[in-house]
């Protein structure tokens, strides 16, 4: 029984590998495509133009860290864990260079998030890993909210890329609907988050697993399950969920002024209201593409495409792209410092306070 457990563990392993390859392969071709009218020779004398101004390009995506730890200190707080938002900001760098850098990077981040938590803040695994799904399930409706902005404020700058790229106006459409998908996911996980029972449930489902250590390390450990089905629904609450909502939405709206920044950088002269309406549209592309890491090839061809890489601007749009990819890999050089350095400093960062002993993790 265990030999056959394992083969069908390693075939749907297979299966998300052949899955994760093929997508990446339809992105990369998506980016030759943007790219067959472009002279990167051009591309990379006009990022050679733009030199240190380059960095102006890693400040708002720090400002973006900094607005997810302080949502997620907020969520902290609600289970009377203090941490401090600059502590978080730098988990999370740590996590997604994991996550960017690495094959099937999105699922070892969200699993060593937790981790990073507990050996740097003392966080208890299961409040931890509560924590982060109620993390995710704001982000997904900071991410709805910041679509629908995008939307009413660029509908026609959208509109008329449309019509320049297909004909027809479509796009915005398109993107209404993908934002309207994200704020359903959004409502749907907080339903299933709140009822205050999913991991005491997901944990007996586990235990019907024929494995007799398993059952036994589970039943040892249902109140652990049970102090972190607590923490979710404390953390979901509306006034907690509003109060850390604001910090994911500026998150998001931090992407746009990057590429606002960068663009300006390049020559480009789309207001920030035009630079909204084109990243939301990338996010909503990045979000339908979650199997290419980073977006690979999808989120580039959607710049190129929308900014008009055919025509006389298309050097400075693929100067614009491979100024976001060098973004990414600064984050991931500072995310892996911040790793290394865990193995020199104590277990828990002084960036964090004791929890007040009167505040009870269980409602009052």
């Amino acid at each position: 029984m265990g030999s056959s457990r394992g083969a069908r563990t390693l075939e749907a392993m297979k299966k998300r590998f052949v899955a994760k390859a093929a997508v990446v392969a339809v992105g990369l071709l998506c980016l030759a495509w943007g790219l067959q009218d472009v002279d990167l020779g051009d591309a990379a004398r006009e990022l050679s133009r733009a030199g240190p101004l380059l960095l102006l390009g890693l400040i708002p995506y720090g400002v973006s860290l900094a607005a997810d730890g302080w949502g997620f200190s907020r969520l902290f707080r609600r289970v009377g864990q203090r941490i401090h938002p600059l502590g978080l900001a730098g988990t999370r760098a740590s996590a997604e260079a994991l996550g960017i850098s690495l094959p099937g990077g999105a699922l070892i981040a969200e699993s060593v998030k937790p981790l990073l938590l507990h050996s740097r803040f003392g966080v208890p695994l299961e409040v931890g890993a509560g924590a982060m799904a109620a993390r995710k399930c704001l982000i997904v409706a900071a991410h709805g909210v910041y679509i629908g902005l995008a939307l009413a404020l660029g509908w026609g700058w959208l509109a008329a890329q449309s019509v320049r790229l297909s004909g027809a106006a479509g796009l915005p459409w398109v993107v209404l609907a993908s934002g309207i998908a994200i704020g359903a996911a959004a409502v749907m996980m907080r339903l299933a988050l709140r009822s205050g029972n999913v991991v005491s449930r997901l944990s007996r489902l586990a235990g019907r697993l024929p494995i007799e250590a398993l059952r036994r390390r589970l039943e040892s450990a249902s109140r652990s399950f049970t102090r972190a089905d607590e923490s979710l629904r404390r953390m979901l609450e509306l006034r907690g969920g509003l109060a850390s909502l604001p910090a994911f939405v500026i998150m998001w709206m931090c992407e746009a002024v990057e590429s606002w920044l960068l663009l300006r950088l390049f020559g480009f002269e789309l207001g920030f209201v035009e630079t909204l309406a084109l990243e939301a549209t990338i996010s909503a592309v990045r979000a339908f593409a979650f199997l290419a890491p980073a977006g690979i090839g999808f989120q580039d061809a959607g710049y190129l495409a929308l900014l008009g890489a055919g025509g006389p601007g298309g050097s400075a749009a693929a100067a614009f792209v491979l100024a976001k990819r060098l973004r990414e890999l600064c984050w991931i050089g500072i995310g892996y410092a911040l790793l290394a350095l865990d193995g020199t400093r104590p277990a828990r960062s002084a960036l964090v306070a004791r929890p007040r002993a009167s505040r009870p993790v269980s409602p009052p």
